[in-house]
């Protein structure tokens, strides 16, 4: 058997849930299997800790022996695909949304955690916001208005790498800024405008709309930031997130207008002409 086979087939022994799944037990053998359980157990323990590194907020609300339960059980349904640690744990908030539903039904105390998912999900982007590169390739957002009408119209404005948006049901800001508070912005003057609105707001017919809160992660400095942000703002972000051409973003119905503001603000650090 080739080295890499081998070193294959050990990784996948360290990851499995026994080791009669990877079959490794052939190549070392009954006596040194002993060994690969010392293995497996301190590599699930490194993830839990890259998991507890990853998602701090969400440890302190559950407290560290309910949140070690979570992160044993995602340890052993999502195996390390990476050999990078830092790409580890992007699932958790989906989850956290099935394993808290399931705790919900057989202790009603999870009730009061349903919003958990959706933190877990500001806590990634958080994580990843710290991770990212520092610039991208592209053209400086001052060339394009050198460039013909045409040609702007088929640009694509691009956001900083470690620009990321979630929305939730729950008041995520209220959890943040308490545990957190050296993490947290605050909230543009827009959302601040529309904060009433986000539980009086009707759909017309009487019924109330399913609604929302906007949240934007950016880095600054060494951290991962949370600011609140209007459903308008949140909306163009996302559009530029996909990608869109300024003549999509223009055709979509977008308010528009902060684009200026997102410019100034270093949200938006340059173009793309034409196909990325």
């Amino acid at each position: 058997m080739r080295l890499k086979d081998w070193q294959s087939q050990f990784v996948a022994a360290v990851t499995a849930k026994n080791q009669e799944q990877s079959g490794f037990e052939v190549l070392v053998g009954e006596a040194l299997k002993h060994r690969v359980d010392i293995y497996q157990g301190s590599a699930q323990q490194a993830l839990m800790n890259t998991l507890n590194h990853i998602y701090p907020v969400s440890q302190q609300v559950l407290g560290d022996d309910c949140f070690a339960q979570f992160t044993r059980q995602f340890v052993g349904e999502y195996p390390l695909q990476s050999m990078n640690l830092n790409h580890y744990g992007r699932d958790f908030s989906e989850f956290m949304a099935i394993a808290l539903a399931q705790a919900k039904s057989k202790n009603r105390a999870f009730e009061d955690f349903e919003y958990l998912s959706d933190l877990a999900k500001v806590e990634w982007l958080c994580h990843r916001a710290y991770y990212a590169a520092d610039q991208i390739s592209c053209d400086p957002i001052d060339m394009m208005g050198k460039l013909p009408e045409a040609r702007q119209l088929g640009a694509k404005l691009l956001l900083g790498p470690d620009i990321g948006i979630v929305q939730s049901h729950f008041q995520l800001h209220q959890v943040w800024q308490s545990l957190c508070p050296q993490q947290f912005v605050g909230q543009s003057s827009e959302a601040s405008q529309m904060t009433d609105s986000f539980t009086e707001r009707s759909n017309g017919t009487g019924e109330a709309e399913s609604l929302f809160y906007c949240y934007m992660v950016q880095r600054q400095g060494f951290k991962g930031m949370l600011r609140v942000i209007s459903l308008a703002e949140y909306q163009l972000l996302e559009a530029l997130l996909q990608h869109q051409t300024l003549q999509q973003l223009t055709d979509s119905g977008l308010d528009l207008s902060y684009l200026a503001h997102f410019v100034a603000n270093g949200w938006i650090v340059g173009f793309h002409q034409g196909k990325s």
